[in-house]
């Protein structure tokens, strides 16, 4: 797998996301090879969310929005 692939992609503004087993770990492995932490995390939440056309029930934090929240400590 070529980890540079989503920063490349968001360099072109084209649309992605991340997906499959490991979501966090893949946006950490992202951030390393181009992503920002902004764009990782989204790359994990909003934007697949945006694709599969749900991002106004799921993906952001939002009043009347579905979620499951996690807290982490570090990156």
């Amino acid at each position: 797998m070529r980890w540079n692939v989503p920063g490349l992609l968001a360099k072109q503004e084209i649309a992605f996301c991340l997906a499959g087993d490991g979501l966090l770990e893949q946006a950490q492995f992202a951030h390393r090879f181009g992503l920002s932490r902004e764009q990782a995390l989204a790359a994990i939440t909003s934007s697949p969310a945006k694709i599969i056309g749900l991002n106004d029930r799921i993906g952001s934090l939002a009043a009347n929005k579905d979620a499951d929240l996690i807290a982490l400590s570090g990156d």
